[in-house]
Order: C-alpha cells, then structure tokens, then sequence
C-alpha cells in the first residue's frame, strides 16, 4: 500500500523537476521515488581512515627526519 509523503521545495528545484520530467505528475513521482531509492542503498562513505597513522609516527626515531609524509626529504 503507497504512502504519501507531502515535502516543501523552494521555486527553482520545482522549475527543475517539472523541466526534468515534462510536468507530468506520474514522472515527477517516479523521479523523486527513483532517487530516494538510490540515496538509501547507497552505503555511506567511510570516513579518514586514520588508524594506522599514529602507529607510523610513533615508529620514527626520535630526532630523525623518517617521519611525517614519505618522500618529502626535508
């Protein structure tokens, strides 16, 4: 059984979606539907991964110039 959703858009994404499917009130649906559908299976993008850098850092010896961004030769 359908639901109905009601959202509020401001004037330039309605001129938009209207362009996109040609006024028509079923395409409109399918569109916004289609979309929804796709932001919800896609998994959410993995932050930073940072674990392993202060591992990496703490390895340099002291003093020496090892650490910090390989290849920099500073």
């Amino acid at each position: 059984m359908p639901h109905e959703i009601t959202i509020k858009i401001d004037d330039s994404l309605y001129q938009s979606l209207i362009e996109k499917t040609k006024g028509g009130p079923e395409e409109l649906n399918q569109l916004i539907v289609k979309a929804i559908e796709e932001k919800l299976d896609k998994p959410e993008p993995k932050g930073l991964d940072t674990g392993g850098l202060g591992d990496y850092l703490s390895q340099a010896k002291s003093g020496s110039r090892n650490y910090g961004a390989k290849g920099q030769g500073w």
